[in-house]
């Protein structure tokens, strides 16, 4: 499993090495919504969305509204972004993604199982340190092998807005053939450009 962390911790940080493709980082039946959540708009199924213990929302119109929102607006910029890059895509490709909305926060119960921050169900993902050498939170997670997006549930904050952005680059970049096209360093080049995509749209890297 390839994977694209993202993280606002503004720190140094060095990527240890990665695994190959865990499966139990795809949701089980007890993790799945009964009936996902399409978002037509921007090529993309909700299928996991779970509240945290104390922060964090599961589905609601509000959220689905704010999800769909941030994503088409970021689906608008990339080929904007592209061209003013000189990068390549293939924009008539199709694409779609599956997400995971889950929680996150590792000081509440972001490392419970299941969770973002799970080392058990996530434990091949490749990890980021800061100078400290202290593991940074995941807050979004793109596996390209599935084509599944994984993020925060804090939905209604500007922090997602900025993740949610973040990782639909990772996914069109994957989709469309940009991250084919940087022949070299792919991971992270494409963690680069996923921090320019955002500042390019106004939310800082």
């Amino acid at each position: 499993m390839k994977a694209i962390i993202f993280t606002l911790v503004a720190a140094a940080a060095t990527t240890a090495s990665s695994a190959l493709a865990n499966p139990l980082t795809f949701p089980n039946a007890e993790q799945r919504l009964a009936e996902p959540i399409e978002i037509p708009a921007c090529h993309m199924t909700i299928i996991e969305w779970r509240p945290g213990k104390y922060s964090g929302v599961g589905p609601s119109p509000q959220g689905i509204k704010r999800i769909t929102e941030i994503c088409v607006a970021a689906i608008k910029a990339f080929p904007n972004f592209i061209k003013e890059e000189q990068l390549q895509a293939q924009f008539d490709a199709p694409y779609h993604a599956s997400v995971c909305i889950l929680p996150y926060n590792v000081y509440e119960d972001g490392m419970e199982p299941g969770n973002l921050n799970d080392d058990f169900r996530f434990k091949t993902r490749p990890k980021y340190y800061n100078e400290a050498g202290k593991e940074l939170s995941l807050f979004g997670y793109v596996d390209r092998e599935e084509d599944y997006v994984y993020v925060r549930n804090d939905v209604l904050t500007p922090e997602f807005r900025k993740v949610l952005s973040h990782e639909i680059y990772h996914m069109l970049s994957d989709q469309l053939g940009v991250y084919n096209y940087y022949y070299s360093s792919h991971t992270i080049k494409d963690e680069a450009y996923a921090r320019k995509f955002t500042k390019f749209m106004g939310m800082g890297e």
